[in-house]
């Protein structure tokens, strides 16, 4: 059993969203935070969906592009691993979103088919096709 409570979980995550913040605005290039309501990983079609329950209203049918960090595991819950989401809406104008995910491991998992609902619990669903490195 884990002894950190879940404030720590949370105070790491959010210096990992803060350190990716200052390190895309060294290189010119400002990400806006999204808060994070729920998180979850659904079976669907034999396809592991993840699912983020997003704390905005934005229409995430609108995200052109997903990119998505090297996982990084968790010191403080064991199993788990943490990544987090740059999302753009148009590639031109790189002002992404980035959203804090940590999931459970599972090799099977590889974070390519996404679930994102808004506060007015709109579901858009994204699919990774390719992943390159950055």
């Amino acid at each position: 059993e884990d002894s950190y409570p879940e404030t720590d979980v949370a105070a790491w995550m959010k210096k990992l969203v803060d350190e990716e913040i200052a390190r895309l605005k060294e290189h010119k290039i400002l990400a806006l935070p999204l808060p994070v309501k729920n998180t979850g990983i659904v079976r669907r079609e034999n396809k592991i969906v993840n699912r983020i329950e997003i704390d905005s209203g934005f229409a995430f049918e609108k995200i052109t592009q997903i990119m998505v960090s090297e996982p990084v595991e968790c010191p403080m819950k064991a199993g788990f691993l943490y990544v987090h989401l740059l999302m753009f809406t148009d590639p031109q104008k790189p002002m992404p979103f980035i959203v804090p995910y940590m999931y459970p491991k599972d090799a099977k998992n590889k974070l390519v088919d996404w679930a994102l609902i808004n506060s007015n619990l709109i579901e858009a669903r994204h699919n990774i096709r390719a992943f390159r490195n950055m």
